[in-house]
């Protein structure tokens, strides 16, 4: 299952993954389609409601705009959504607050230890990795990620 369609679902495919694309927006959803020449389905993560269904969830840049009330729920639908063994990679802008980017974005800000609070709190995992970089948002502003690499 990948989120945040677009690109990386392309090098998916193109690398002989079988992709289930989702984008929580009409909008993206109609742009990746146009990008991936197949359906794009318009869905949030609040209504993942599959069980072991997948061999990994790729949320790039993704639930990084889920409400930090709501993100410990949603990591738990990921969990019970993967099949045993199966992985989560997520990634998320670093930081301790909640807010919204120049272009009126919704971000959960995240520092490492609030990470492994919620993916402790969502279900048991048999590790849960957090890996950090400089880079930049969508916004061209300079950005600390973490991302986060979690095991069923």
């Amino acid at each position: 299952l990948g989120t945040g369609a677009g690109r990386d679902a392309r090098h998916m495919l193109d690398r002989g993954f079988e992709v289930i694309p989702t984008d929580g927006s009409p909008e993206l959803a109609a742009q990746a389609l146009r990008l991936l020449g197949r359906p794009v389905r318009v869905m949030l993560f609040e209504a993942l409601d599959e069980i072991d269904a997948y061999d990994a969830v790729y949320a790039n840049a993704s639930l990084l705009h889920a409400p930090r009330g709501a993100l410990s729920g949603i990591l738990g639908r990921i969990h019970r959504a993967l099949r045993p063994d199966g992985l989560c990679w997520a990634s998320y802008k670093a930081g301790d607050a909640e807010g919204h980017d120049g272009f009126g974005r919704y971000y959960n800000y995240l520092d490492e230890v609030a990470l492994r609070r919620h993916y402790g709190e969502a279900g048991s995992w048999k590790s849960v990795a957090v890996t950090s970089w400089d880079g930049l948002g969508y916004d061209r502003v300079p950005t600390q990620w973490l991302a986060v690499t979690a095991c069923k």
